[in-house]
């Protein structure tokens, strides 16, 4: 068991300070006239990745993950002005002479097989829009759209299994709600708290600050352990008392660098943090009690944090609605699969190695904790 957690902690601290390793990307395509055109965007982050660094000959780049094809033969590629940073995003303009029938990107899912891309193609009067993957790298111009509720159903079950600091916040909160029925009031809060911000963020409404964002998500992980820590203590005032400090010292940090949280995220961190803290000085039950509420409330945090994908590589036009509903309704498949395995594996310690839950739930607490807070220094300090 402390074998399992020392490579969990090391698996979290080093998965970086945004917790993703999905790559996105949407291209345009314009075919007419003998000529395919294209413009190709995506995070200029995501592009140094691919890239290895600024020398790269970017032309050599794109002919190596992108092919075009017409009639069975392949569509010389060119870049007729040079790629250019546009607000944080890189944006590749391609031409060919050619009116391809076949386009696949299997160059670009080999060298990052976690890449997501969308693919909006224009031709005649129609535009049809396909999500690519690396089971799905190719496709023919003319066949039927896959960028429809399957496909965004499965990028939601990915994007959370794959999104560690969502996972660590599960994980924190099955530390702090034992009971099964507490719990799944608690993961309906937090179900209906990121949903909500989900569609929001994706039908364009809000426009969430990611640099705000994803410290505020890091938080709620080593918050809700705190609270656990600070119910159960035999000293809780003291316990509570040095969070509190902990935040006010974290903000006074913050303000005096880079200053990425504005003071009024801080002052309701702090308000925040007196309120809930201080029900659970009443002990456990007061605790969990008012959990549901609180997971509302970060749930709104953590939508925010899921629009991100669907930013990046837009949804689709025509079924907006569908493709939306897919993705929260995979994101939550991912969620109920991930409690599933962690609440049978908690079973199984239970029954089999109950001696060392003395031991372990500090020491998976601490984890938590410390995953929490590093990912939040990261994410103020070290962006």
């Amino acid at each position: 068991m402390m074998r399992f957690l020392s490579v969990l902690l090391l698996l979290l601290f080093t998965t970086g300070a945004h917790a993703h390793t999905i790559g996105r990307s949407s291209s345009d395509w314009t075919v007419a006239d003998g000529a395919t055109k294209g413009q190709w965007v995506m995070a200029s982050g995501e592009w140094k990745s691919l890239s290895g660094g600024q020398g790269a000959d970017a032309a050599a780049l794109v002919k190596s993950f992108l092919y075009l094809e017409a009639d069975g033969q392949a569509c010389p590629l060119t870049l007729p002005v040079p790629p250019r940073d546009r607000d944080g995003e890189m944006v590749l303009t391609i031409s060919a002479p050619c009116a391809a029938d076949r386009i696949s990107f299997e160059g670009l899912f080999k060298a990052a097989p976690t890449h997501v891309h969308l693919l909006r193609v224009t031709r005649g009067a129609g535009q049809t829009e396909y999500l690519l993957t690396r089971a799905q790298p190719d496709v023919s111009l003319g066949a039927e759209a896959t960028g429809g509720f399957g496909p965004y159903l499965h990028l939601g079950i990915f994007h959370i299994l794959e999104g560690f600091d969502h996972l660590a916040f599960l994980l924190a909160l099955m530390l702090a709600v034992r009971a099964l029925r507490p719990l799944i009031w608690c993961i309906t809060g937090f179900t209906l708290g990121h949903s909500i911000t989900l569609a929001l963020g994706a039908l364009g409404h809000v426009a969430p600050n990611s640099a705000v964002v994803e410290p505020l998500i890091a938080f709620t992980i080593a918050f809700t352990v705190a609270d656990w820590a600070v119910a159960r203590s035999a000293a809780p005032k003291r316990l509570m008392t040095i969070g509190l400090l902990a935040v006010a010292g974290l903000a006074l940090a913050d303000q005096l660098t880079a200053g990425i949280l504005p003071p009024v995220v801080w002052a309701g961190l702090l308000l925040m943090s007196t309120g809930i803290w201080g029900i659970s000085l009443e002990g456990e039950e007061k605790a969990v009690r008012i959990l549901p509420l609180v997971t509302i409330g970060f749930g709104l945090i953590h939508g925010f944090g899921f629009v991100g994908v669907l930013t990046d590589i837009g949804l689709p036009v025509e079924s907006r609605v569908l493709a939306l509903f897919g993705f929260n309704l995979g994101v939550e498949v991912g969620q109920l699969l991930f409690l599933g395995a962690a609440l049978g594996a908690f079973a199984l310690l239970k029954r089999f190695a109950s001696r060392l839950l003395p031991v372990a739930e500090p020491v998976f607490a601490m984890a938590i904790l410390a995953v929490g807070l590093f990912w939040f220094s990261e994410r103020v300090f070290f962006t």
